[in-house]
C-alpha cells in the first residue's frame, strides 16, 4: 500500500492513466488530492472502464 500511495502522486505516468479515466490527483488549488480520495474515484469508476483502460492502471502502478 505505501508503494500505491507513493507512486499515485509522483509518477507521471499514473497521472495521466488517471487524468485519461476523468480522474485528477489534484485540487482545484493545484495541491495534490488525499490518496483515499483519489482511490475512491477510481473504484467508483472501476466497473465503467474498459479492460484496456483497466490494464492500463495496473501497468502505471495506479491500482494492484
Amino acid at each position: 500500500m505505501k508503494s500505491i500511495y507513493s507512486r499515485i502522486t509522483t509518477m507521471s505516468a499514473a497521472e495521466g492513466a488517471l487524468n485519461s479515466v476523468g480522474i485528477s490527483i489534484k485540487n482545484m488549488e493545484g495541491d495534490v488530492r488525499p490518496v483515499n480520495d483519489i482511490l475512491g474515484d477510481l473504484s467508483g469508476k472501476w466497473n465503467t472502464l474498459s479492460d484496456s483502460q483497466k490494464q492500463n492502471m495496473g501497468v502505471s502502478k495506479v491500482a494492484v
